[in-house]
C-alpha cells in the first residue's frame, strides 16, 4: 500500500462507527494531499520556467528569490 491508502486505513479504524468523524479525517486527508501536489506542481513549474534546479547556479537573469507554500481556502484545500 501507498501512503494515501495506509492513511485511508488508519482513519478508519482510529474512527471506527464514527461516521462524522471519519468523513471529517479523510478531508482533511484530501485536503493535505492536494495541497503537497499543487505546491508540487508550481515548483516544478517554476522549475520548467527557469531551465536550472533549485540551487543551482546560473548566469540567468531570473532568480529563485525564495518561495513559500501556498495554502487554498477551498473544501479540499
Amino acid at each position: 500500500m501507498n501512503y494515501f491508502t495506509t492513511s485511508l486505513m488508519k482513519n478508519l479504524i482510529a474512527n471506527d462507527n464514527n461516521l462524522p468523524l471519519f468523513e471529517e479525517a479523510v478531508a482533511e486527508l484530501f485536503r493535505s494531499e492536494l495541497e503537497k501536489s499543487i505546491n508540487e506542481i508550481l515548483e516544478h513549474e517554476l522549475t520548467l520556467f527557469l531551465d536550472y534546479e533549485r540551487y543551482d547556479r546560473s548566469n540567468n537573469e531570473d532568480y529563485r528569490n525564495g518561495s513559500y507554500i501556498r495554502t487554498f481556502n477551498t473544501k479540499y484545500g
